[in-house]
């Protein structure tokens, strides 16, 4: 069977997966400062050798750069999911990360992976601000870029809710295959899209979902006629679906997938 294209790609796309999830982009990003900071004597660290440089300032470089993406996650999950939430999220991530990565340079000066004398702290934040909100900044700007490329649009969302107020109407199941809960985001895969939307897994099947398919995982909706085989692995089973796509069954809903008729091994 060909491999069914899904909103132009195919769904082992890296473009399906969220924004903070692309640690290909991440990494790059981590690997490319580091190179940049020890070949440039940063922070008078080029008498240091190459291979203590090159350490130093990859672990330096993924502080700045995972930091303001986990700060925003968190965020995330208290802030209204807004755009004036979302702006609120970035700002603050930005602006948390300067003295969280100033403690962590600080501590990192008492140990021989950076080896100076503590500078007086009001000094070193200002010092350290611009590179770190450059940074953080940019990392955070791709959330906006990749929800404006494969997010749906936050008033579409409501505006469904609204014209189908019934929990078991909240959503259109018939074409969908799986939805997949992915921190606050849910991937949406259908026979020939796929689409990212807000939301928790619970709401957006509501009690309809139980006529076309079941969770089978906390993190996973999938429809019967999506289901090609299953796969045991000691204790666990997976489900193979009609895209390649492979889902965890949870133990606890082992017996409801077998109701169904899925664990049937391949």
């Amino acid at each position: 069977m060909s491999e069914p294209v899904v909103s132009g790609h195919s769904p082992s796309a890296r473009y399906r997966a969220p924004w903070h999830h692309n640690w290909r982009l991440l990494g790059g990003l981590i690997l490319f400062m580091g190179l940049n900071y020890a070949f440039s004597d940063a922070f008078s660290t080029g008498k240091l050798p190459l291979w203590h440089r090159l350490g130093l300032w990859w672990l330096v470089a993924g502080l700045m750069v995972v930091q303001p993406v986990l700060i925003d996650w968190q965020l995330a999950r208290f802030l209204p999911r807004t755009r004036s939430g979302e702006i609120t999220g970035l700002v603050c991530a930005t602006l948390l990360s300067i003295p969280i990565m100033a403690m962590e340079l600080e501590a990192l000066k008492r140990t021989p992976i950076l080896p100076k004398e503590p500078d007086p702290w009001m000094e070193f934040i200002v010092f350290l601000a611009p590179p770190v909100v450059t940074v953080a900044g940019f990392v955070l700007f791709l959330r906006l870029a990749w929800e404006e490329l494969y997010l749906e649009p936050e008033v579409a969302t409501q505006t469904h809710a609204e014209a189908n107020p019934q929990p078991d109407e909240r959503s259109d199941l018939s074409g969908v295959l799986y939805v997949q809960a992915q921190d606050h985001y849910l991937e949406i895969v259908t026979d020939t899209r796929r689409r990212f939307v807000r939301g928790r897994l619970g709401k957006y099947i509501g009690d309809g979902g139980a006529a076309l398919g079941t969770r089978c995982h906390r993190s996973w909706w999938v429809a019967d006629r999506a289901v090609v085989s299953a796969l045991k692995d000691g204790r666990d089973w997976k489900l193979v679906l009609a895209d390649g796509q492979r889902v965890p069954v949870a133990r606890s809903r082992v017996e409801v997938a077998r109701e169904r008729g899925w664990l049937r091994e391949a």
